[in-house]
């Protein structure tokens, strides 16, 4: 099961991506940008221990 941290932090990341996009000024920094790959990485192998 996904953990609430994680849906969490995967809904903020949506509105920083929509925000990035849309925007008319670039609002990502690279920091932003590792954590929000770390991110990723961790719910693409909780996805998969949950698929089994």
């Amino acid at each position: 099961m996904l953990s609430e941290d994680l849906i969490n932090k995967l809904i903020q990341t949506k509105t920083k991506r929509e925000t990035a996009q849309y925007d008319a000024t670039p609002g990502i920094s690279r920091a932003n940008a590792v954590s929000t790959l770390k991110d990723v990485e961790d719910f693409i192998i909780k996805i998969e221990e949950t698929l089994g």
